[in-house]
Parts: structure tokens; C-alpha cells; sequence
């Protein structure tokens, strides 16, 4: 192990804890300061989430695994993020956030190593985490739009059978085959 993936596992409490308060201040105020100060995962089962979340993912960061592997850690906080309408952008910007929180936290230790290989494979594998990101939200807001489509679907039928206006096949004399003449 480098010294830079040794530098990570050593501060990552500091650094799952900033990253996780970064990514609640994204949160409009009033729901940030709820998700933050509640710690009851029963009141506050998004924050919990979201902790759980970063943590294994950070975890997953630094012990130089798979990227796909934090994708299941990644959805947990994505897929709320699409729920609660956040553009693109903000719903996976909190993974940008841990570049320079990583930097911020072990940078006198890791001045020495700034033109490491290490920096560069760590920074793919954010950028590589992001891309991820960018999959899942995309995968959950088509989700989203197909659920909508589906209900307003449902919604006109059953307006309209209630307004009888639609006729079923079986209900329709025996002269008219439902063909337009």
C-alpha cells in the first residue's frame, strides 16, 4: 500500500465526516439542519442513509477497490437525491466534494506525494464515482418520468370510463367490429 491510500485509511473518520456535513449543506437549510442534528435513524432514516452511505463508499475509496463497487452506496444517496428533484449537477456534485476534502485534510502529509501516480489514480476513481453517479440518477429520474406517464395514463382511462366514453369490444353491437369504415 502507497503512502497515499495509507493517508486516507488513517484520517478517514475526519474525512467521512466532512464529506457527509458537505453533502447535507447542499440540502436547503431547513432540511439540512434536521438531517444533521437528528440521529435517531427511525426520525431521520435519510440521514442515516446518506452516512451509511459515504462511509462504505469512502471505505470501498480507499482500499483501491472496484469503482462499480461503491454503486450500490452510491444509489442509497442518488436515489433520493433524483426523488427530491435535485438537478443532475447537485445530485451528484457531493462527490466532487471529496476531492478537495481529501486534499484539505491530509495535505501537509501528502504535499511530498502531489505528483504521485497515486493523486491521478485517486482522482479517476472520484471521477469515476461521479460517472456512476451520473448513471444512477439517470436510471432513477426514467423511472421516475415512467411512473408519471403510467398514472396520468390511468387517470385519463378512468376519467373517461367514468364519463362513459370508452366502450369496451365485448359491449359493442354486433354490426360494428370497432374498425373505422
Amino acid at each position: 500500500m502507497s503512502a497515499l491510500w495509507g493517508l486516507l485509511k488513517k484520517n478517514r473518520d475526519s474525512i467521512v465526516a466532512i464529506w457527509r456535513e458537505a453533502t447535507l449543506d447542499t440540502y436547503p437549510t431547513d432540511a439540512s439542519n434536521f438531517l444533521k442534528k437528528s440521529k435517531d435513524p427511525f426520525h431521520n432514516p435519510v440521514g442515516k442513509r446518506i452516512t451509511q452511505g459515504l462511509a462504505e463508499a469512502f471505505d470501498i475509496l480507499a482500499d483501491q477497490g472496484e469503482t462499480a463497487r461503491v454503486t450500490p452506496f452510491l444509489d442509497d444517496v442518488i436515489r433520493m437525491r433524483a426523488v427530491q428533484d435535485f438537478s443532475p449537477s447537485q445530485a451528484i456534485g457531493f462527490i466532487f466534494l471529496l476531492k478537495g476534502i481529501i486534499w484539505e485534510q491530509i495535505k501537509k502529509d501528502a504535499e511530498k506525494l502531489a505528483d504521485s501516480p497515486d493523486w491521478r489514480e485517486l482522482d479517476a476513481k472520484i471521477d469515476g464515482m461521479a460517472l456512476l453517479g451520473m448513471d444512477i440518477y439517470n436510471t432513477c429520474k426514467e423511472k421516475i418520468y415512467s411512473m408519471r406517464v403510467h398514472e396520468v395514463k390511468n387517470q385519463c382511462y378512468n376519467a373517461l370510463k367514468k364519463s362513459n366514453l370508452i366502450v369496451a369490444i365485448e359491449d359493442m353491437p354486433d354490426d360494428q367490429d370497432g374498425s373505422l369504415q
